[in-house]
């Protein structure tokens, strides 16, 4: 018998000019007692969108993550993090539930519960010539 193996979760990678500024994310999910999957992936400053639907910039397919879940947004030289979620998310170690939040390289977004999970790491925020 043959199994086709379906995609942990899916990013929406940008390609543009490496002098463009982007945020780095580390995304790894979890499933019960499965191997955690990691990706690195590079997305374009602005806004990227996490949740279980196939329409986020990051969509995961896991039942504790809510189809529109949260979002990562930079403006005004400000990254922030701001969960829609009907359980909440841990933002650097604290619960957040419907909150906006600042976030900065190095901040860490997880969504844990009965063995599924998705942590995002924020590896890397390059903004301008030297970010």
């Amino acid at each position: 018998m043959h199994h086709t193996k379906q995609k942990a979760f899916y990013t929406k990678e940008f390609k543009k000019s490496p002098m463009a500024e982007y945020i780095k994310l580390v995304i790894t999910r979890k499933f019960k007692e499965r191997e955690a999957v990691s990706v690195v992936s590079k997305f374009e400053l602005g806004t990227i969108t996490i949740g279980r639907a196939s329409d986020n910039d990051v969509s995961a397919r896991l039942s504790i993550i809510s189809r529109k879940h949260g979002t990562i947004t930079y403006e005004n030289k400000t990254l922030s993090y701001e969960d829609h979620s009907r359980n909440g998310t841990v933002v650097n170690g604290k619960m957040k539930h419907k909150e906006k939040v600042k976030i900065s390289q190095g901040s860490t977004l997880l969504v844990d519960y009965k063995g599924e999970q998705l942590k995002i790491d924020v590896l890397k925020v390059k903004t301008g010539w030297f970010g």
